[in-house]
C-alpha cells in the first residue's frame, strides 16, 4: 500500500505533502490524551483542524512544529499544544527515510501548495 500511495502522489504532484502524512501513519497519535485535561487536548487539536480532513490536520501540525523549530521553541510549542515531542521527532525521521527511498526510486518531488484536493 505505501509504495503505491507514494507513486500516485508523485504522479499527482503532491509527493512532498504525502510523505509527511504517510510518516504520521507510522507512529501513534502525536497528541496527548491524558485522563485529566482531555478537553484541553481536544481544544489544542482543533487549532490544527482542517475542513479538508485529517490528512490536512496532520500537515498543519507538521508545519507548526517546523515553524517552532525555526524559532527554537520546540519544547514550548509541544507543551502549549499537548503534543508528544518524541513522537513528532519520529515523524520527521520517518519522512526523511521515505524521502530517501523515493529519491532512490527517482520519484518526482513536487508540492501541491494550497491545492489540497490533490491529496484526496
Amino acid at each position: 500500500m505505501g509504495a503505491s500511495v507514494l507513486i500516485a502522489a508523485s504522479q499527482n504532484e503532491c509527493l512532498k505533502e504525502v510523505l509527511k502524512v504517510v510518516a504520521f501513519m507510522f507512529t501513534d497519535s502525536v497528541f496527548f490524551s491524558p485522563a485529566v485535561g482531555h478537553e484541553r487536548t481536544n481544544l489544542s487539536k482543533r487549532k490544527f483542524e482542517a475542513p479538508e480532513g485529517d490528512h490536512c490536520t496532520l500537515l498543519n501540525v507538521y508545519r507548526g512544529y517546523r515553524l517552532a523549530g525555526k524559532e527554537k521553541k520546540l519544547k514550548e510549542w509541544c507543551e502549549v499544544f499537548d503534543i508528544h515531542q518524541r513522537l513528532l521527532n519520529t515523524v520527521f525521521k520517518t519522512r526523511r527515510q521515505l524521502r530517501d527511498i523515493c529519491s532512490k526510486n527517482l520519484l518526482i518531488f513536487r508540492s501541491c501548495g494550497t491545492d489540497t484536493d490533490r491529496l484526496r
